[in-house]
């Protein structure tokens, strides 16, 4: 004879899965979270919230044969951005061409330039306009005191997402012109390292001999 026992059958859990009920109330909570957090990311990174203020060490301006290059540091010793500027040290005609141009670190963003041009001699200095996408509002003008060119641009914008290039003509009218130049910028790190911004001030003296 088989005994046969069934012993807590009704007790016992065959595979059958239960569902979790989310309550209203906590699932909208969640989509509150979520909705926030992306227009706070968006907010970043088109309007950082810039905190503090590091001032950048700037190395001296380099000298490669076609132009002067400088390197710029932050506190942590980070490679942050390389301005360049390109002027003839002898010139046969004039106007002659002037360029600058500013790289900056892969995950940063410049966010405002200012080239301030200067000099004892008299000189002319033009604006070339410049291609590619639309630039936003720029002040070139005369400096307050009557003697140099200013050059300001305190919003980037878009441009200020890749290398910034300009170009400008240098009329001179002696045969000996000592230009200096002034280069401000300001920068800050991309999202979710946008609580400092970053200023650097440096300046570039050249002698620019027009040839007979």
């Amino acid at each position: 004879m088989i005994d046969c026992k069934i012993v807590g059958v009704n007790n016992m859990n065959f595979g059958v899965s239960r569902r979790m009920h989310v309550p209203k109330k906590a699932f909208l909570v969640i989509a509150i979270v979520i909705i926030a957090s992306m227009i706070l990311i968006v907010f970043l990174y088109s309007s950082p919230l810039l905190i503090m203020t590091e001032r950048l060490r700037v190395d001296q301006f380099q000298f490669d044969g076609l132009g002067y290059g400088a390197k710029v540091f932050d506190s942590g010793g980070n490679d942050l951005a390389h301005p360049y500027l390109r002027v003839p040290s002898e010139v046969s005609t004039s106007p002659t061409h002037v360029l600058f141009s500013i790289w900056h670190a892969e995950g940063t963003k410049l966010d405002s330039l200012t080239l301030v041009f200067s000099s004892n001699d008299m000189f002319l200095l033009s604006l070339i306009a410049p291609e590619g996408r639309p630039w936003p509002r720029t002040d070139f003008q005369k400096t307050s005191d009557g003697i140099g060119v200013i050059l300001d641009i305190p919003n980037l914008e878009l441009q200020g997402e890749g290398t910034v290039t300009l170009e400008f003509f240098l009329q001179q009218y002696s045969d000996h012109l000592d230009l200096n130049i002034r280069v401000k910028f300001s920068l800050h790190k991309k999202p979710p390292f946008s609580f400092t911004r970053y200023a650097a001030d440096s300046f570039l003296n050249v002698a620019v001999e027009r040839l007979e």
